[in-house]
């Protein structure tokens, strides 16, 4: 149920895995962002937009509906079910900021090094072809 109403949530909805996420890639790039409720985070120096769909919302429920059913039958009573549960809540959230920050970084590193090499000829030397 949760996977169907993403698909009816909007950039806003989702400002608590945009926002922190934003921060983290601000702080590793050092670029600078600015947020359009339609449109998401927008990074003009890198050109890339952080919106729903860089959200990991799906790997945030995921992951925290895999955390609580390996842990809960470990877990007999009721008050010890819903700490676990509210801790993997709290920690899928904490991992899903991680990863995603770190999916997008690396997609912007990678994405220079293709612009640095694209730029650039391989192993060609125009003076040895001109001989």
């Amino acid at each position: 149920m949760l996977k169907f109403a993403f698909t009816f949530v909007s950039n806003d909805d989702l400002l608590f895995l945009l926002k922190p996420t934003d921060a983290i890639v601000r702080l590793l790039t050092g670029s600078s962002s600015f947020y359009l409720a339609e449109n998401g985070y927008y990074h003009k120096e890198l050109h890339i937009l952080i919106d729903k769909s860089c959200s990991g919302f799906n790997f945030w429920i995921l992951y925290f509906l895999l955390f609580s059913f390996l842990t809960l039958k470990y877990v007999d009573k009721p008050l010890h079910k819903i700490l676990v549960i509210s801790i993997s809540l709290v920690f899928a959230y904490i991992l899903t900021i991680f990863v995603n920050a770190s999916r997008i970084f690396v997609s912007i590193v990678v994405k220079s090094q293709i612009n640095l090499f694209s730029n650039q000829p391989f192993g060609i030397d125009k003076t040895e072809n001109d001989n």
